[in-house]
């Protein structure tokens, strides 16, 4: 883990640790739930959900949100770290769904980085609403896991992958170019690999960002485009970006964080924060045995908390 991982109790000084609560709430609002830091051996420290009342010393309340009412929910009642998870509403509604279906159907990755494009726009102006909220008040620190969704609910459906694979194969025939012939093809096999994905049963549910690398790209260009925009406005807007842990591809979504930040902020937010943290859903002490914390060497900060994310 990088040095800064071991500088947390800077980011959550004494001062701003509240105390440990535990709240019932109906369904469909945020979750409060408690985070205690603690040190790992050869990592740093780390944060992870408690339900120790009786515990104090470095245990913060935080607010897990959804959504822009959730939000303002929690920070009415004076939560100023939050968790938020956005769901496929409003960032993957049906309006948007034939977007995201061209980049899943996309031949090539020239393909699919023009269709990515056309989501950006979009996407920022849903981040750009959440982060004008929060930053009406001052201290809101909001960690903002990238808008994600179940490939399986993304996916045309088979009778059209089908009737597009038959298109296809008509089209290669007849025609004499063979940069067109191989064009065609590459579409074909992507259209044969989504046919294969909607047969197979996966242990874990498959995510988009799961099979599309640049799908983290564009979701961190469309944060940080907004968060400019907040600060341009006047905002005082603190956010760090959540990862869901996913094996080998947490490294490539951490630098494709970091890349996205350096070349969208420049010099023109100075960031006392960490930018990009990784969340688990498991116990600390099994990953320590795993030597799974060991491995995350991108992570600014690490989240371990009892429940898996759900973008249903």
């Amino acid at each position: 883990m990088k040095s800064n991982m071991n500088h947390a109790e800077r980011w959550f000084a004494p001062s701003e640790a509240a105390n440990s609560v535990q709240a019932t709430l109906e369904e469909n609002t945020f979750k409060l739930i408690s985070m205690r830091q603690r040190a790992v051996h050869n990592v740093g420290y780390v944060w992870e959900e408690t339900r120790d009342l009786q515990e104090r010393q470095g245990v913060q309340t935080v607010a897990r949100c959804a959504h822009l009412l959730e939000m303002q929910a929690a920070i009415a009642i004076g939560c100023s770290t939050l968790f938020v998870i956005p769901g496929q509403q409003p960032f993957m509604n049906a309006e948007r769904q034939r977007l995201v279906r061209e980049v899943l159907v996309s031949g090539t990755v020239s393909e699919r980085c023009a269709a990515l494009h056309k989501l950006v726009p979009f996407m920022t102006a849903e981040y750009e609403q959440l982060l004008m909220t929060a930053g009406e008040h001052s201290g809101i620190h909001m960690y903002v896991m990238l808008a994600d969704a179940p490939l399986i609910e993304m996916l045309p459906a088979l009778s059209d992958l089908e009737q597009r694979m038959e298109v296809l194969q008509r089209l290669a025939a007849e025609t004499d170019d063979s940069y067109e012939q191989q064009r065609l093809h590459q579409q074909w096999l992507k259209l044969k690999q989504c046919k294969q994905w909607l047969h197979n049963v996966f242990p874990e549910p498959m995510n988009i960002s799961g099979v599309v690398p640049e799908w983290i790209d564009m979701q961190a260009e469309a944060l940080f485009r907004a968060e400019k925009r907040a600060h341009d406005r006047g905002r005082d807007v603190r956010i760090s970006v959540l990862l869901p842990f996913a094996g080998g591809e947490w490294k490539q979504h951490a630098q494709l964080v970091r890349t996205a930040a350096e070349q969208i902020r420049c010099h023109d937010v100075k960031r006392d924060l960490p930018l990009v943290g990784v969340w688990l859903h498991s116990g600390i002490s099994q990953d320590e045995n795993s030597g799974l914390l060991r491995d995350m060497t991108e992570a600014d900060v690490v989240w371990v908390c009892s429940e898996q994310v759900n973008y249903g």
